[in-house]
C-alpha cells in the first residue's frame, strides 16, 4: 500500500488499484497472445533479458566460480578458502545494503550516483594508463 500510494500519489487510487486487481485476480485468466504484444511487458521482458547478458559478459560467474583458483595463483598468505568465504560475506552483506538503499531512495538517484563513480573510476584507470610508461 506505502508503495502504490507513493506511485500513484493519493492513497484513495492505490486503493482502487488494489481492489481492481483482487477482482481480475479471481475473475479473468492470462491471454497470453495479448501480453506478447503489449509493449509494456515486451519493454519489461527485454529490459531483464539485457541485463542478464550484460551480467553474463561482466564476467562476474567466471570469477566468482574461479575464485579459489585465482586467490591460490596470486600466492596470498590468505588461504583461499577463508579469502572465498570473505568474498561471498561481502556480497551478501552488500545485497542487503543495496534493498535498504533503493527502499529509502529513489532508483533514478542511486543508478546516476553509481554511473558517476564508474565514471570516475573509468577516467582514473584511462588517465593512469595513458601515462603510464612501459618498462
Amino acid at each position: 500500500m506505502k508503495t502504490l500510494t507513493s506511485l500513484r500519489d493519493t492513497e484513495e487510487s492505490a486503493k482502487e488499484e488494489l481492489e481492481m486487481y483482487s477482482v481480475s485476480v479471481n475473475k479473468e485468466k492470462v491471454d497470453k497472445v495479448k501480453l506478447l504484444k503489449d509493449r509494456v511487458f515486451l519493454k519489461s521482458v527485454g529490459i531483464a533479458i539485457v541485463l542478464c547478458f550484460i551480467t553474463q559478459f561482466i564476467g562476474f560467474n567466471a570469477v566468482s566460480y574461479y575464485l579459489q583458483t585465482i586467490l591460490v595463483s596470486t600466492n596470498t598468505n590468505v588461504m583461499p578458502e577463508v579469502a572465498s568465504l570473505v568474498i561471498s560475506l561481502i556480497q551478501i552483506l552488500a545485497a542487503l545494503c543495496a534493498a535498504i538503499v533503493t527502499d529509502r531512495w529513489k532508483r533514478r538517484h542511486i543508478l546516476l550516483s553509481s554511473l558517476i563513480g564508474v565514471f570516475i573510476g573509468l577516467l582514473r584507470s584511462l588517465i593512469f594508463n595513458a601515462f603510464m610508461v612501459p618498462i
